[in-house]
């Protein structure tokens, strides 16, 4: 080899050296995975206790303002609250959400049950029910209804 390849060698070995050298200085250092903090012995622990006395304060707020307000004692408000239950309770058949009221009246309109059944598939941007009606051997779709439970008027799409 003659003494300019030499150089050149040279050259670059030290071009690699000085890069290794800024590369190793500035390199981020690894997380010692065997460093635990010793301020709580489940990371968890802090938020979990937060979030209960956080709801637990409010809950318990809520109620001591409903027993300020109404002058109720908290005896005579689980007695309202039980009775309240027992006269929300609905007797079979009846329509207790929305959902469950539009697909009853697709039912009215659609007529026999046998051989289908019932889907709420959406809500479209006016609050209509989009209901469809189902075979149960194939599940495909035999029609599609659109409901409108305010007024009770169901349409045939």
């Amino acid at each position: 080899m003659n003494k300019k390849t030499l150089i050149i060698i040279a050259i670059i070995l030290v071009i690699f050296a000085i890069i290794w050298v800024v590369y190793d200085m500035f390199k981020p250092e690894a997380a010692d995975a065997n460093a635990v903090s010793t301020n709580l012995t489940d990371e968890n622990t802090g938020i979990d206790n937060y979030i209960n006395d956080l709801f637990l304060n409010v809950a318990d707020n809520e109620i001591k303002e409903n027993i300020i307000q109404n002058g109720i004692t908290e005896n005579e408000d689980e007695e309202t609250s039980n009775e309240e239950k027992e006269k929300t309770e609905t007797p079979t058949g009846s329509v207790t959400s929305r959902e469950e009221k539009a697909i009853e009246l697709t039912k009215k309109e659609w007529g026999s049950e046998d051989g289908v059944y019932f889907v709420n598939e959406s809500i479209n941007a006016q609050g209509k029910y989009i209901v469809s009606v189902r075979d149960k051997s194939t599940t495909g779709a035999l029609a599609y209804y659109i409901v409108d439970v305010d007024t009770q008027l169901v349409t045939k799409r």
